[in-house]
Formats: C-alpha cells, structure tokens, sequence
C-alpha cells in the first residue's frame, strides 16, 4: 500500500505539547517534506501530481518509457533501484542497467503450473540475478532500499556471476555463466520447485531444480536483479519471437540436481569451523573443514574456486594443529591447481 506525504497537510494536535517538543517535530515534518519533494523531483515530477504517486506508488505516466518493458502487453516493471538506472530496447527486448536495480512482472502471477522465461547474456560487467518473487516482494524504486532479489524470504533467484545462489541471503552456486550464454529459469508452482537451465542444459552439475518451497506454491511471477549488465529478456516464447531451448522436461522436475542438496550443508560446515577456530578449537575443527573440502571437491570438482578456498582453510586448521608436513602438502596441491587453472601471472597467484 502507498503512503503518501502531504506537504501542506496540517496535523491536528491531539495532546498538549512542550514549545520545545513542537519545535523538534516541526523540524521532523519539515525534513520530511523535503525529502518527499526531493523524491517527486528525482521522478521528474512535481508535487501536485502526487495523486498519481498514490494510486500506484512506483509507476507513473511520466515514468513508464524509462523504467518498464512493455511489449505486447507483458511487462517488466522497475521494481526496486534508482530512477534511471534501466534503459530498454523495444525493438530487441534489452535490458540494460547502469546501476543496481530489480525488474519484474507484478501483475503477471502463475498460481499454477509452470512459469518459464529465458535471458540472453550480451554483457556482463557486474552480475546478473535470475529467478522469481512472490507477490509480498517488497516495491521500491526512491533508491532508498540496496536490496535486490533473492535478499528477502519472498523471492529466490540464482547468481552465475558470482556462483551463488540467493534466498534470504546468498549460498554457494555450482555454476556460472558468461557472455553469449541463455539461461532458462522456470518455476513449477504445483510442486514448489524452481528449476535452471544453461543452453539448454538441464542436467549438468548444480543446473535443474535449485529450490524448494511451500511459499512458491503461492504463486510467483519472472523477477531480475543486475548491475552493469546488458541482456535479451524471452518472457513466453511468442510474443518475444521463439524460445532458444525451452521449458524443462518432466523429468527435470523429478530429480534433484547433483549435490544441490549438498549446498546447505557445505555453508553451514563452513560457518561451523570458522566457530571453532575462533575458539581455538582446532582439533574439533580439524574433521569439519576436512569434511567440508571432501564434499566440494566431490559435488563442484577439484578446481572449483569454493573447493579452493576449502582447501586451504583445511590446509591452515592443520598448521594450527603443528601438522605442518600435511599442511604444506595441501597448499602445494592447492599453489599447483591455481596455476594450472588461472595461469602463473593471474592476481589470484600473489
């Protein structure tokens, strides 16, 4: 619901107040107003079309060419992020963001079924967030709120950028993507899953379902978060021209990604042994952070940056230990891949 700050409105007193009490609130209202007309200013707008603000508080007329993508009646709406920050392209359907915001199809909800859209990456100089939001996901475009999607419990997107995966915060993401790539996200809101795809691939590593939950069975609807990124937006396959791959399979519904259940647990490992180290505990951290880089080297493969890093927090418990022969094993073996992967004059490799 909208609320919306009247300049001129006189509060009417309904206590006797202190003159010094009236003074500190009158400063309040006025810091208030300002801000509001500094808002409506931002908007390229003026004060006396708040009426408009209040009947729908994050789109108006004036807004509509710099912060939707209208095309054929489906609409991806500026749902959270400065004004200006998203430019669109009619004609080829881009998205372009020049800073933090969000997107999304409010007014378009599945509440059965399966929901799929795919995104074109033409250039990524940020990251790009991928997924869904329920109706509850929070509007905000005064650029007050830093939030994207995937930072609150109403709505779940995937991170290829930077291999994550976000839900009321951010967990490890065995996948990543590039420029040129198309990924598919769709949700199947009978089962409360939500499922990814890239080129088409369904089955490989953390891709396929990457969700589950009873909320999504309320309904969702396609929602983006991006910075510093261009991408083509395919929202039904019709209107937008075909789909490059399409919709999964039944058969992606019914099985789990390898190790996406996994993904849960190596976080909390993670958040275990930095616990125990901090206590001093190295020889209960010692099995944790062994188990932790056993299991991602197992699920995201030996290079994996994440498998990486597990490496050498093990390697660092054993030094804690005085198991220095073991130690320096580990990290030569970790020293080893790293050139192997990013080369010896990468920055990684200081």
């Amino acid at each position: 619901e909208a609320m919306v700050l009247h300049t001129s409105t006189i509060l009417e007193e309904v206590s006797p107040r202190k003159p010094a009490q009236e003074k500190v609130e009158e400063k309040e209202e006025k810091q208030q107003a300002e801000h509001v007309e500094a808002c409506l200013r931002s908007l390229n707008l003026e004060p006396e079309v708040e009426a408009k603000v209040e009947t729908a508080p994050w789109k108006t007329e004036a807004m509509d060419d710099q912060m939707d993508g209208d095309v054929d009646g489906l609409i991806l709406r500026q749902l959270r992020g400065k004004p200006g920050s998203i430019s669109f392209e009619e004609r080829d359907h881009e998205f372009e963001f020049r800073s933090y915001a969000t997107v999304g199809m409010p007014d378009s909800i599945t509440t059965c079924g399966v929901v799929y859209y795919e995104v074109e990456l033409l250039y990524i100089q940020g990251h790009s967030q991928f997924g869904f939001a329920t109706s509850e996901f929070k509007v905000d475009t005064s650029g007050c709120d830093e939030d994207g999607a995937g930072d609150d419990d109403k709505s779940w997107v995937v991170d290829g950028s930077r291999r994550r995966r976000w839900h009321n915060g951010e967990k490890m993401w065995g996948c990543s993507w590039t420029m040129g790539d198309v990924i598919g996200v769709a949700a199947n809101v009978d089962l409360g899953k939500i499922a990814v795809s890239k080129n088409g691939d369904w089955f490989s590593g953390q891709l396929g379902v990457v969700f589950w939950s009873e909320k999504i069975k309320a309904g969702v609807y396609a929602c983006l978060s991006a910075k510093e990124s261009r991408f083509r937006v395919n929202l039904d396959g019709d209107t937008h021209g075909s789909f490059r791959h399409g919709p999964p399979l039944e058969e992606v519904w019914n099985r789990e990604a390898v190790g996406a259940k996994h993904l849960d647990l190596m976080t909390a490992l993670g958040d275990y042994a930095s616990t125990l180290m901090q206590q001093g505990r190295y020889s209960a951290a010692e099995p944790v952070t062994k188990e932790r880089f056993e299991i991602s080297r197992n699920i995201l493969g030996a290079q994996h940056p994440d498998t990486l890093t597990a490496l050498g927090d093990y390697a660092s418990t054993l030094l804690s230990l005085g198991r220095k022969i073991e130690a320096e094993l580990l990290q030569r073996e970790r020293l080893e891949i790293c050139r192997d992967v990013f080369g010896a004059e990468h920055p990684d490799m200081l």
